[in-house]
C-alpha cells in the first residue's frame, strides 16, 4: 500500500507541477498582454500628435489658400486696371491718328488751293 500511496502522491505532485508551469505560462500571457496594452497607448498617443499636427498644417494651409485667393484678387484688380489704360492709351491713339489725316487732308486741301492761286497769279501777270 506505500507503493500505492506513493505512486498516488507523485501523480498529485505531477499534476501540482503542471497546473504551476501553467500558472506560470499564464502570468506571462497576463504580462505580455500588458506589455502589448502599453505599446497601444503609445501608438494611441503618437496617431492623436500625428491628428493634432495634421489639423495644425490644414489650418496653415488653409491660411495660405485664403491669403493666396486675397493677392489673386488684387491681380486681377490691377489686371482689370492696366486694361482699362491699355484701352484709353488704344482709344487716345485712334483719335490722334483720325485728327493727324484730318490735318493732312486739310493740308492737301490747302495745297491744292494754293496751287490754283498761283496759276491764276501766273496768268495774270502773262
Amino acid at each position: 500500500m506505500d507503493n500505492e500511496i506513493k505512486q498516488v502522491l507523485d501523480l498529485i505532485l505531477n499534476k501540482l507541477s503542471n497546473l504551476e508551469k501553467g500558472q506560470a505560462s499564464l502570468e506571462k500571457g497576463q504580462a505580455n498582454l500588458e506589455t502589448g496594452q502599453a505599446n497601444l497607448e503609445k501608438g494611441q498617443a503618437n496617431l492623436e500628435k500625428g491628428q493634432v499636427n495634421l489639423e495644425k498644417r490644414q489650418a496653415n494651409l488653409e491660411t495660405g489658400q485664403a491669403n493666396l485667393e486675397k493677392e489673386l484678387r488684387g491681380l486681377k484688380r490691377r489686371q482689370d486696371e492696366i486694361f482699362q489704360v491699355v484701352k484709353a492709351i488704344e482709344h487716345s491713339n485712334t483719335t490722334r491718328k483720325a485728327e493727324l489725316d484730318n490735318l493732312t487732308h486739310r493740308v492737301a486741301h490747302i495745297e491744292g488751293t494754293m496751287s490754283a492761286i498761283g496759276e491764276v497769279l501766273q496768268r495774270k501777270r502773262a
